[in-house]
């Protein structure tokens, strides 16, 4: 049985993730900030193959925690799922305590649980790490706005050409966009379910075709 560590695990995407790994016949290991949103999501599943982990991606004492709690777990699949949405304002307009927060969250947080979990990923045969990233830090994507969330996917989407590149942890290492989703962040307007944003997610975890060191969408390469 593979096991699968989900980082953001308490809500939308993360917990959808949950969901169909579970249903995939995976040891799910869901990652969150909160004990209390994490004995809920144990509740909702009701799953003997869900455990949970505090660990609040922003903090090197709990990751470092998270990691000393999992020391002797084999980790097959990595899914740096947890980030956050920034104001939509331009960078010229935005908050410098902001930047700093969603930078850390969304960039700087998944490079630090990579790290903090090599010796585990490397147990594995087939290590792979998802970066969840967007199609709004594509260059061939930007836009108008939310400029600090822009740069920390855009961040996300260089870490996993140079995880490919230093061959991290053994690991296959994919970048994916999962779509405008249906969750907190994504809003009620949003075009897609939260199964079909994880969709292509559980397919990197799964498909022996998936090109290392590449942005997905839909299960297809996209553009940098």
């Amino acid at each position: 049985m593979k096991t699968v560590l989900v980082t953001g695990a308490n809500r939308g995407i993360g917990e959808e993730l949950c969901r169909q790994f579970i249903d995939e016949g995976f040891w799910v290991i869901g990652a969150g900030r909160s004990e209390e949103e994490l004995e809920k999501l144990k509740a909702r599943f009701n799953s003997n193959h869900l455990e949970t982990v505090v660990m609040d991606i922003s903090s090197i004492q709990s990751i470092m925690r998270a990691t000393g709690e999992l020391r002797d777990k084999t980790i097959d699949i990595l899914i740096n799922n947890a980030g956050e949405l920034s104001a939509s304002s331009k960078l010229e307009d935005s908050d410098p305590a902001e930047t700093m927060r969603i930078l850390n969250t969304n960039f700087t947080g998944s490079v630090l649980v990579a790290r903090a979990f090599v010796k585990q990923l490397q147990k594995s045969e087939d290590p792979r790490i998802i970066n969840v990233s967007s199609g709004m830090g594509s260059r061939s994507e930007l836009g108008f706005g939310y400029g600090a969330y822009r740069l920390s996917k855009a961040a996300l989407n260089l870490l996993t050409i140079q995880m490919d590149q230093e061959n991290f942890a053994g690991a296959k290492v994919f970048s994916v966009c999962p779509g405008w989703v249906k969750t907190r962040m994504g809003g009620s307007g949003a075009s897609l379910s939260v199964a079909k944003g994880a969709e292509g997610i559980v397919w990197l975890a799964n498909s022996p075709d998936a090109e290392s060191g590449k942005f997905y969408r839909d299960k297809h390469i996209i553009p940098w």
